[in-house]
């Protein structure tokens, strides 16, 4: 059960771009270079409740409209000080430090688990975000499809997150003989987990922030986002 009051520590940091192509390739050098190993620290695992990562490649209000990267951990207030020291072991660009505190819609009981969503989906998103650059274009352009397509996404990610996420093989129960079937449920019951507030979307929206730098509207002409964000894809 999560800790009674929870904070929100949130690090922007800014990065450079002259276009939206311009603006997620620096982004991505940030999560690649910094970010990644931040939220996989070994502090970062211990105390915090939930963590995510989000690109805003068209300007965030605290970076002073600059494109940014977002790093959120949601944490009890006691460990703050040792989770502030571990992310900037991380951190070598120019960053900015947040806390927020209730009532933040994240740090709500009610909002328990979707927070749980928001930190599987992040794991998973770096399993694809954290490759060489052909391998994350390959990726970019396979949630691409999917984005774009007419199903719902679980159907056009289960393969593909199988093969190449370690951490959707075992939190969605994949990793034993048999397969847990009920954990594999109840990992996808997390993703469509509906956001506690509208701005913030489903779970499963953030694959897309994390690994792509924006979300796709279905039914849309995957070659035509792929040419807006600056990568090819077949």
């Amino acid at each position: 059960m999560d800790p009674e009051v929870l904070h929100l520590l949130r690090w922007i940091v800014p990065a450079a771009g002259s276009s939206l192509p311009a603006s997620l390739r620096a982004l991505e050098r940030i999560v690649v270079e910094e970010a990644a190993a931040a939220v996989r620290d070994p502090v970062v695992q211990e105390h915090a409740v939930a963590y995510h990562l989000e690109k805003r490649p068209d300007g965030e209000q605290d970076a002073g409209g600059q494109a940014a990267l977002v790093i959120g951990i949601v944490a009890p207030p006691e460990p703050e000080a040792v989770l502030t020291a571990a992310v900037a072991r991380h951190l070598r660009s120019e960053s900015f430090r947040q806390r927020l505190e209730p009532p933040d819609v994240l740090l709500h009981p009610v909002a328990a688990e979707y927070r749980r969503g928001l930190r599987e989906v992040t794991d998973v998103a770096l399993d694809l975000h954290c490759g060489v650059e052909r391998q994350l274009r390959a990726h970019q352009c396979a949630l691409l499809r999917v984005g774009c397509g007419a199903l719902e996404p679980r159907f056009g990610l289960q393969a593909h997150l199988a093969e190449h996420s370690a951490a959707y093989v075992r939190l969605a129960g994949l990793a034993g003989a048999p397969q847990d079937l009920w954990a594999h449920e109840a990992f996808w019951m997390r993703l469509y987990t509906p956001g506690p507030g509208a701005h913030l979307g489903r779970p499963i929206d953030w694959l897309w922030k994390i690994v792509l730098g924006v979300i796709p509207r279905r039914w849309s002409d995957p070659v035509a986002v792929a040419h807006q964000v600056g990568i090819e894809c077949a």
